[in-house]
């Protein structure tokens, strides 16, 4: 089952970032797979495909204690592995004290965290273009456990539990 832990952005901010997705499409002549608006979002961990569910919601339960409500900021324009290189593009959220310590929370052996909402992935490396943007920020008051269906009638994000943020 491949589940991950993370947050989905509000209505404004899922069409702030489409808005920016749709200008980088251009300037790359419409090379690679482009994710659907509606499934844009920020996996904080990902789980894998084995995992159980009792067992990453246990995982969620501990980081998600004590943990605020904060205004997530979507700020610049990158790639995995670097943005002359790009086979990932995204858009990287500021190191926000609260975003990072969640982070850290769901996966201890993660030091250097790169929160980041995924806009198009490449079979072959791009140089990423800038795209000058107003800085997208939604408030995160939920994190959530997803199941990702990748094929078949059920294919899509299905939200399994959510835990609020004070």
């Amino acid at each position: 089952m491949r589940l991950f832990g993370g947050v989905f952005p509000d209505e404004d901010g899922r069409d702030r970032a489409a808005t920016v997705a749709s200008a980088l499409r251009e300037l790359l002549h419409g090379k690679g797979r482009w994710v659907k608006p509606e499934k844009l979002h920020i996996t904080l961990k990902f789980f894998g495909d084995e995992a159980s569910v009792e067992d990453a919601a246990e995982q969620i339960e501990r980081a998600v204690q004590d943990a605020k409500a904060f205004t997530l900021s979507l700020d610049s324009i990158s790639a995995f592995p670097n943005p002359s290189r790009g086979r990932i593009l995204f858009l990287a959220a500021s190191e926000d004290e609260a975003l990072v310590s969640l982070c850290r929370r769901l996966d201890e052996s993660d030091r250097d965290p790169k929160p980041h909402l995924t806009l198009a992935r490449f079979e072959r490396p791009v140089r990423v273009p800038q795209v000058d943007f107003e800085p997208i920020e939604y408030p995160v008051t939920e994190l959530l456990l997803v199941q990702s269906v990748l094929s078949g009638p059920d294919a899509g994000y299905h939200v399994l539990r959510r835990w609020p943020l004070r």
